[in-house]
């Protein structure tokens, strides 16, 4: 009986969402981890092309990951320092925001240093959050890159409106290609969740390959 209850749980997120029948759940997070979403810019300059990693907004969050797809809840988020100084819209504090991030629009998830003091934003939002104490000057993350178009909820809808307002970069006709990214900071992040999201990954390019191979024969 207890078996039975144990699995009917897993299919849901938390207690707010119930997954798919068809989608399993591979990961739940023993703890909410310090969580940083980013758009990194190419920005054209009189020489050459700069790289410009804009933070966008520090969050307590969530992360679950299924067969199909990363999902992140976000619980208590901040606007980095560039948005609020700009105006941004702010995001209610303490409500809940989903991000979707299909596992076929992932192209990089890899171990990342996290400079903290570098980003007094980041060290400003672990000592509110109260993450600052576990977290070393130097923390490992999980650096996720992925196709913000594939991507849905509430987190994408804003990332969304304060680019298309003109906040995230102050001449949007000189970006040459961007890549929203999120950082799921922490040893727990890394030691259990980035070789479940690996190897998913690689079962998601095998199936891919195998439809694309499928149809080129038909």
């Amino acid at each position: 009986m207890y078996e039975r209850v144990r699995l009917a749980m897993t299919k849901f997120l938390g207690i707010f969402r119930e997954l798919p029948e068809e989608e399993e759940l591979v990961f739940t997070p023993k703890s909410s981890v310090p969580t940083l979403f980013a758009r990194e810019m190419e920005i054209r300059k009189l020489m050459g092309v700069e790289r410009k990693e804009q933070p966008l907004i520090y969050a307590v969050a969530y992360p679950y990951l299924t067969d199909k797809r990363l999902i992140i809840l976000a619980l208590h988020q901040v606007e980095s320092k560039t948005l609020t100084e700009r105006k941004a819209p702010r995001m209610a504090a303490r409500s809940g925001a989903w991000l979707d991030i299909p596992l076929s629009s992932i192209s990089v998830a890899e171990l990342r240093s996290i400079e903290v003091k570098k980003d007094r934003d980041l060290s400003g939002f672990l000592d509110w959050s109260g993450f600052r104490e576990a977290l070393v000057e130097r923390s490992p993350a999980i650096e996720v890159i992925y196709d913000e178009k594939q991507a849905s909820g509430k987190v994408k809808d804003y990332i969304d409106l304060v680019a298309e307002m003109g906040l995230i970069v102050k001449d949007p006709r000189k970006v040459e290609r961007s890549y929203d990214k999120v950082f799921l900071i922490g040893e727990m992040m890394v030691e259990d969740l980035l070789p479940l999201l690996k190897e998913q990954l690689e079962k998601t390019l095998e199936i891919r390959e195998s439809s694309e191979s499928e149809e080129a024969l038909a």
